[in-house]
């Protein structure tokens, strides 16, 4: 017998101590821009942003699956094997 597992490193939730401490490390806009977004996530069809505080949360997955951001250096740095 063997045993599969999937690792998905696409988003966390908002429990993550990254939320609170490195804000910057999640997919975020300015709210003025998220008025504008069609966009819906696949997991339960709501909206894809969330307002938390004076920004908006990607979370394309789900209510509280929050998108990293894989375009900020730190957060590859964090996600890579071994660091």
């Amino acid at each position: 017998m063997g045993v599969l597992l999937q690792i998905i490193p696409n988003y966390s939730g908002k429990e993550h101590p990254w939320f609170d401490s490195n804000p910057e490390y999640y997919s975020q806009m300015p709210k003025a821009d998220v008025e504008k977004s069609s966009w819906r996530a696949i997991g339960d069809d709501g909206p894809a942003w969330v307002d938390v505080g004076e920004t908006s949360f990607l979370q394309l997955m789900g209510q509280d699956k929050y998108g990293l951001n894989f375009s900020n250096p730190d957060v590859v740095k964090e996600m890579q094997v071994g660091s």
